[in-house]
């Protein structure tokens, strides 16, 4: 992947067709490949994880804080929403599985605008998402 504009990881890209995002808008977003590659720990790099690894500020003093744990987490979770919290760990094993089963990377072409749109129906919940690869399924070539 390159890049024309200044900025580099920090800059926006779009990872799918209407999806965007800078590659440090999460926690350890650097890809271990490039550290890797640049042997960036012979300079010194050193990864922390910061605890709580978020927090959002609301009006009035109110903040919402994420922890590494995950039982605290939702006990966070539930001073905002009792709702919420029941659904807290579902809606994150979704989100994982999702990410394992549609194989996005940087080291290799974006989805093809077919891809993308299968892609989108099935967060959309129109159609399900199935238990295979859906790359390998389309016919995506790898």
């Amino acid at each position: 992947m390159t890049n024309s504009r200044v900025g580099g990881l920090c800059t926006e890209y779009e990872f799918m067709p209407g999806f965007k995002a800078s590659m440090p808008n999460s926690p350890g977003s650097l890809e271990p490949k490039v550290v890797s590659d640049l042997e960036l720990n012979k300079f010194g790099l050193e990864f922390r994880s910061p605890d709580p690894s978020l927090v959002v500020p609301f009006p009035a003093g109110r903040a919402m804080v994420a922890w590494r744990d995950p039982q605290q987490t939702a006990e966070e979770i539930r001073k905002f929403s009792v709702k919420d919290v029941t659904a807290y760990a579902s809606f994150f094993e979704y989100l994982n599985d999702f990410a394992r089963k549609i194989a996005v990377s940087l080291f290799k072409p974006p989805p093809t605008i077919m891809l993308a749109e299968k892609i989108a129906d099935m967060v959309r919940g129109r159609s399900p998402l199935p238990s295979e690869n859906p790359v390998t399924l389309i016919g995506y070539d790898q």
